[in-house]
């Protein structure tokens, strides 16, 4: 479903989902993530910007003003659509 490259692989996730792994929500996220063809290495440099951010409290948290400017710099405009899902 996240694109890798030039790589699709619905089948693995389909098989998490079926094992009762991802929730109906989280099962949404990565079917919308997958209509906009969002890209593996975009989330991941994302991820590790949010990670890396100076204001990340207790190892998880980051002011939502850090996740939207983050959000626009790593991932342009492709993660508008999910975001309010996500959040």
């Amino acid at each position: 479903m996240i694109r890798n490259k030039n790589k699709i692989n619905l089948n693995h996730f389909y098989k998490i989902y079926n094992k009762k792994v991802l929730n109906k929500r989280k099962h949404e996220i990565i079917a919308k993530m997958h209509e906009q063809h969002i890209d593996f290495r975009m989330l991941t440099a994302f991820k590790n910007a949010l990670f890396d951010s100076e204001e990340l409290e207790e190892n998880h948290l980051v002011p939502l003003s850090v996740w939207k400017e983050l959000k626009t710099y790593e991932m342009l405009y492709v993660l508008d659509d999910v975001e309010p899902l996500i959040l």
